[in-house]
């Protein structure tokens, strides 16, 4: 006797919702398998990025320290007047002069003019201020450029001080050139308080500790 189909549904339902229970559920557990795959995958690219920003910032942070003390020190020489004792250059002989510029600041064309100089001190100064400006405003453009293309790798609190510190060594520096142009000698005075100031240093203060805070230097000791 043949059993029709409709005989045989019944009696195969519960084999057919096993099967495709079982169907079901070695997908899902595929799928849950390549999800958990995925989550590894990216925990460990962003962990392996987070790492990298982490060993940037110890390149970082101790170049920008670094270089803001080189802009610093060279504007307090150009605002400042920091210049070294010299001796009495306008009777120095040439041979005693040669001895004396070879740890001169001043560019090769000043120094062959300074033999040939009325006033060999006078000219010196002149020429020694003019290469202190131009090496302060060098170095503050370096380092304002370094702020900017590696502030990513700053915290907010740092890269705020150091654009801060930036924009105030600047402000001095310019106040300090047009006074000088000008024959404003209250505005180049005003200039020259401003980086004496303790004030600028207490800055510089604050962002060398917090430098060593970042990159947790009391740890290191």
């Amino acid at each position: 006797m043949l059993i029709t189909a409709a005989l045989w549904k019944p009696l195969l339902k519960p084999y057919s919702d096993k099967w495709l229970d079982h169907v079901l559920g070695k997908r899902l557990e595929g799928f849950k398998a390549d999800q958990q795959r995925e989550i590894e995958r990216l925990k460990h690219l962003l962990t392996s990025r987070v790492s990298r920003i982490h060993e940037k910032e110890f390149e970082v942070l101790p170049r920008a320290w670094a270089m803001l003390h080189e802009a610093a020190g060279w504007v307090l020489v150009a605002v400042g007047g920091t210049f070294r004792p010299i001796p009495a250059l306008n009777k120095l002989s040439d041979q005693d002069l040669d001895e004396f510029l070879k740890v001169s600041i001043l560019y090769e064309s000043q120094r062959r003019a300074l033999y040939a100089a009325a006033n060999r001190e006078e000219y010196f100064m002149d020429a020694t201020a003019e290469v202190a400006a131009d090496k302060a405003q060098e170095s503050l453009r370096l380092f304002s450029n370094y702020i900017i293309q590696n502030r990513i790798f700053m915290t907010e609190e740092l890269r705020n001080k150091f654009t801060e510190i930036s924009g105030e060594l600047n402000s001095a520096l310019m106040e300090f050139s047009l006074g000088k142009r000008f024959g404003d000698p209250k505005m180049a005075i005003g200039a020259t308080i401003k980086v004496s100031h303790k004030e600028l240093q207490a800055k510089i203060d604050h962002i060398e500790a917090a430098v060593q805070k970042r990159l947790r230097f009391e740890e290191a000791g």
